[in-house]
């Protein structure tokens, strides 16, 4: 396999992570929808090819500098993706309130009256 093969595929994870990051502080969603799905394929490719390489093939010092340095980028970005996703979600209660919990809810299968809630049996008794 050669070398360049997957030092290409490096490139391309590096560029996607840049594009994912850019985007994410736009806050388009649906091109963070397209650029993270890029991403996502892209580096499982990545892991493929470096699977499939042989221990001849092994990286070089600053190749394995740059897949450390994407790695350490990977959980900055997810934690952004899931702030983002936190203001989506409460954005969308805000717009679309859910329906209100009764307060009488049934716990069986056909409903149920109200429970006495046990605080007035000292005064009762």
């Amino acid at each position: 396999m050669s070398k360049t093969l997957w030092v290409e595929q490096l490139d391309l994870v590096e560029q996607q992570l840049h594009e994912v990051s850019a985007v994410l502080l736009s806050r388009d969603a649906q091109a963070l929808q397209a650029s993270v799905d890029s991403l996502q394929r892209s580096a499982v490719v990545l892991l493929q090819l470096l699977d499939r390489m042989r221990a001849a093939d092994k990286p070089s010092v600053q190749s394995l500098a740059r897949l450390k340095s994407v790695s350490r980028r990977l959980p900055a970005l997810r934690e952004g993706l899931l702030r983002q996703a936190a203001v989506v979600e409460r954005a969308l209660q805000v717009v679309i309130p859910s329906a209100p919990k009764p307060t009488y809810a049934g716990t069986g299968p056909y409903g149920s009256g109200p429970r006495q809630s046990g605080a007035l049996r000292g005064m009762l008794a």
